[in-house]
């Protein structure tokens, strides 16, 4: 069995458990959040961290054609 240490991950483990009034935090860019967007569920990032673009303008500007 290998074991695998917080440290060797890049991080350590808080000390104490979170505070229960703190505001959620995206898990994906670490900011204070309202709202997680998640796809296959999974967060795929927060209002802080995304985008909304108009499909129609993005598609012809990156020239994709699906």
């Amino acid at each position: 069995m290998t074991r695998i240490f917080f440290g060797d991950l890049g991080h350590e483990p808080p000390l104490e458990p979170p505070d229960p009034d703190a505001p959620p935090r995206c898990p994906v860019c670490g900011e204070e959040c309202e709202t997680y967007y998640i796809s296959d569920d999974e967060v795929i990032g927060c209002d802080r961290c995304t985008e909304a673009v108009d499909a129609i303008d993005y598609t012809d500007n990156n020239n994709l054609y699906i």
